[in-house]
């Protein structure tokens, strides 16, 4: 009997582990990044940072306006008035971070964009396909697989698999 009720109680937290999915986060804007790989835009434009720093970074206002200024005219036409209201009072937009690596974990974007050159689709999937703000993390970097996709994919691609290179 006790040895039943403990196979249950295993079962239970098992699906209710990988069950559990990270709470959406709020986003201040609409962002739709299918509308900008679309015009042919890539990643390194608006996340600057990815090839030469350990943090892509996320764009702030001036990166936005660039493009999304009065004088592209047929773009500011369909610019969200919410992003016009940033760009007009020159305010950053408060993004909300969705993905963070464990303070143990040293992962480096330049290291895997800059030097590399994987695909920003390889670890982030379809963010490309994707018309609304990202609200959670994909579940590529899950608790169900955690670190398994990087060393899957070190595996395949023959690169250092030591632990030292990745965890401090």
């Amino acid at each position: 009997m006790v040895r039943r009720l403990f196979l249950i109680l295993i079962v239970v937290f098992v699906i209710y582990y990988f069950s559990i999915k990270p709470p959406e986060i709020k986003q201040p804007l609409n962002f739709n990044h299918k509308s900008h790989t679309d015009l042919l835009i890539e990643c390194i434009a608006c996340h600057r940072n990815a090839e030469e720093q350990r943090d892509a970074g996320i764009p702030n206002i001036e990166t936005c306006s660039l493009c999304h200024n009065p004088e592209n005219t047929p773009l500011w036409n369909i610019t969200s008035h919410s992003l016009k209201g940033y760009i007009a009072e020159k305010r950053q937009i408060p993004w909300e971070r969705i993905y963070r690596v464990k303070d143990h974990t040293l992962f480096s974007h330049r290291r895997h964009t800059g030097i590399a050159r994987i695909d920003c689709r390889v670890c982030h999937g379809a963010v490309t396909e994707m018309t609304e703000s990202i609200i959670r993390p994909f579940i590529e970097f899950s608790k169900q697989r955690g670190m398994n996709n990087c060393v899957d994919c070190h595996k395949k691609e023959k690169v250092v698999t030591d632990c030292l290179m990745c965890h401090r």
